[in-house]
């Protein structure tokens, strides 16, 4: 865990939800353990932040107004391919896994959220980003 938080200091996290509620305790949770964090209640604003500014990590909602966390990470991939994508959603079966697997998603984050599993989801996201640039392989398996 020690080598993750130093991994995140220099990382910044773009956090796409529309409950207020989620954005602002890991938005809380994250400051000070990343370089930045930016919050969005939805995948269009969250949209418009990318166009400004690069991210290393995306965390989004699957549940979202106007379109949906797969959609938004279509788009993010096809602009933004090298950018860490982490999918929180209430319930993951077969067919989302394949759904996931097929946006390019590198982990997800199951609800109810806890601080543990937040960081556990992290790790597990950036090691599997790290071994997908060490081995060269043209997608993360999910």
């Amino acid at each position: 865990m020690n080598e993750l938080l130093t991994d995140l200091k220099a990382m910044s996290v773009l956090l796409v939800d529309d409950e207020a509620s989620i954005r602002i305790s890991m938005e809380l949770m994250l400051r000070g353990k990343t370089r930045l964090v930016r919050t969005a209640a939805d995948g269009e604003t969250a949209l418009e932040i990318l166009r400004n500014d690069r991210w290393d990590i995306i965390i989004c909602d699957y549940m979202l107004p106007g379109m949906n966390g797969f959609d938004f990470f279509k788009q993010v991939d096809e602009a933004y391919p090298g950018t860490i994508k982490i999918l929180i959603t209430g319930f993951i079966d077969p067919a989302t896994r394949e759904k996931a697997k097929r946006a390019r998603i590198h982990e997800f984050m199951e609800k109810p959220l806890t601080t543990e599993a937040i960081f556990e989801t992290l790790e597990r996201a950036l090691l599997r980003h790290k071994n997908h640039d060490l081995k060269g392989l043209g997608k993360p398996s999910a």
